[in-house]
């Protein structure tokens, strides 16, 4: 279905389906931005992940990211809402200039650690 939208409304130069990867890190990592728009959602790796690679979040008010967003100063909290969602968005691609500043995280989240821990 999605590939299906991609085509017909002819988005194949700016959004790629990549399946199934091994390592998402490096992804994260050049990304402008984790964009999580869950209603519900426990304890967010995928958050952490981000905020250890230094890509700001994007996310609802579910499980852990307010704490992460509040504390790291590593992005924003978004409302159910597509329009404000999109303004958000765009505004991040507008504003990004190919560098992300770094959010401190100290040793709570070791990328060393979690690389072991998942790809174990």
């Amino acid at each position: 279905m999605l590939e299906k939208f991609i085509a017909e409304n002819q988005l194949e130069e700016n959004v790629k389906i990549l399946g199934f990867t091994d390592n998402p890190y490096p992804y994260i990592r050049h990304s402008v931005a984790t964009v999580l728009t869950s209603l519900s959602e426990g304890f967010s790796l995928a958050l952490v992940e981000s905020v250890m690679l230094n890509t700001p979040i994007l996310s609802t008010d579910v499980g852990v990211a307010a704490e992460l967003i509040g504390k790291y100063r590593c992005g924003e909290i978004i409302p159910y809402d597509e329009k404000k969602l999109a303004a958000v968005m765009l505004r991040y691609l507008e504003n990004y200039d190919g560098y992300k500043r770094p959010f401190h995280v100290g040793d709570e989240y070791l990328l060393s650690t979690e690389v072991a821990e998942r790809y174990r």
